[in-house]
């Protein structure tokens, strides 16, 4: 018998990905879990956006996460609530 070999599927890398501050930081960070109270969940968001502050190619994750667009999670110091209403004035002025 042959051998058979099944493809895993990566994930897509960005280039931008190389420069950003989270780099190599853990994701649970920026994602959180569903299980996590209100309370905890502020603050780490709070962590994680500070993380964001300086970040040298935060607008291209900004970018990133408007035109993907993903839904969960800090992207570019923003939650998922601020995407959301960014997302919408910018519908409404275009």
């Amino acid at each position: 018998m042959g051998t058979t070999r099944i493809a895993i599927p990566t994930p897509p890398r960005y280039g931008w990905q190389e420069d950003a501050s989270c780099r190599g930081m853990d994701a649970a960070l920026f994602f959180g879990d569903d299980q996590e109270r209100p309370g905890e969940r502020r603050a780490r968001e709070r962590v994680a956006k500070k993380v964001c502050i300086s970040c040298p190619v935060r607008r291209l994750c900004l970018d990133h996460a408007l035109t993907v667009p993903e839904r969960r999670g800090v992207w570019a110091g923003m939650g998922e609530t601020e995407r959301s209403a960014l997302l919408r004035e910018r519908e409404h002025a275009a």
